[in-house]
């Protein structure tokens, strides 16, 4: 059954000397279909509207994305794995190295952490931290 939550999703980059953050809250739905909980949310992004996808399991997540800015990357952690970034030019082949990976979820909601790096076309690898939490919505109300 879908239940409605507020997501927070927090993420902090850094590549070389540079950080930069980000944070975003919006309405998203969290379904369990066996040992698998399914978030799902849409965001606004100067290609479009996107819908995002987390397929999450206790040893993997994988991202799902549509709309404006297409992407599917897989974390595992200590693993190394490839996905993509679809964009109007063209695709970008982007290699995921999980470092770290946090899984706190329920039906009632909870919180995901990963801690990966990612490498684009030989550049610099960027360190990435994204931290999830789910908090259920009443009516439309927290």
């Amino acid at each position: 059954m879908e239940k409605a939550f507020l997501m927070t999703l927090k993420a902090v980059r850094k590549m070389e000397d540079e950080t930069g953050d980000f944070e975003l809250t919006v309405p998203a739905s969290l379904v369990q279909k066996g040992a698998l909980y399914y978030i799902q949310f849409e965001d606004q992004n100067e290609d479009g509207t996107s819908t995002t996808t987390l397929k999450v399991g206790e040893d993997r997540i994988t991202m799902l994305r549509f709309g404006g800015l297409e992407t599917q990357l897989i974390f595992e952690p200590g693993s190394q794995n490839t996905g993509f970034y679809r964009m109007p030019f063209g695709n970008l082949s982007i290699s995921v190295t999980t470092q770290q990976m946090d899984v706190a979820l329920t039906a009632d909601g909870g919180t995901l952490a990963l801690d990966y790096l990612m490498e684009v076309g030989g550049m610099p690898p960027i360190r990435n931290r994204m931290d999830i939490t789910l908090r259920r919505m009443t009516d439309g109300v927290i």
